[in-house]
């Protein structure tokens, strides 16, 4: 029997690959052609070392990190794979819940919310769920928390709005129904304190 296992890493080398791309799209000086016979060695290399450092200039002024980490966060999370977790059986019903009902993640479940305008998703392993940006702290409050009942997402959302956003995300598999071992009527949380979560 043989087990391999590898770990995908992403390198500083990756990040610029992808904010030169973004780059180009912006500045036609990095999508001129090269100078005809640099290819054939008829035109002198070293004469390309001056042409380096123009666009190098204004390539580390118009950068933004925000951009390729969020390209290469999109390769990421595109390729991951569905988790079993009984994602091939039908969803538990999500009618009876309330407030008091205590929900999780498994541990093992990434995800991230991205924010575009005025709409913002939570994605995860084959699936995602979006809405306007009033659910954008509710959403950031399940991606950093494992543990939590329902009236412990932050108060931007009503009880009643709380509640047809965890129905949505218990069918598409991101929550399930806590077992009920976790303390005292299975109310124990260990999720982020509403406050705590970030813009």
């Amino acid at each position: 029997m043989h087990l391999t296992v590898g770990v995908n890493v992403y390198r500083w080398a990756d990040l610029l690959h992808e904010a030169l791309a973004a780059a180009a799209q912006d500045d036609e000086r990095f999508r001129a052609s090269l100078p005809p016979g640099v290819l054939l060695g008829t035109n002198p290399v070293a004469a390309l070392a001056d042409r380096f450092r123009e666009l190098l200039g204004p390539f580390a002024r118009a950068v933004r990190p925000d951009h390729p980490v969020r390209a290469l966060a999109d390769q990421f999370f595109g390729q991951l794979p569905v988790l079993p977790n009984a994602h091939f059986v039908p969803p538990p019903a999500a009618a009876g819940i309330d407030l008091d009902t205590v929900l999780e993640k498994s541990p093992a479940t990434l995800c991230r919310v991205v924010q575009d305008g005025n709409w913002v998703v939570i994605e995860f392993p084959g699936g995602q769920v979006g809405g306007p940006l009033k659910i954008a702290s509710a959403l950031r409050f399940v991606a950093a928390a494992r543990r939590f009942p329902v009236r412990a997402l932050p108060d931007d959302l009503g009880g009643d709005a709380k509640l047809v956003l965890v129905r949505r995300l218990i069918r598409e598999r991101l929550l399930v129904v806590a077992p009920p071992d976790g303390g005292a009527n299975g109310s124990s949380s260990d999720a982020p304190r509403p406050s705590a979560v970030g813009p």
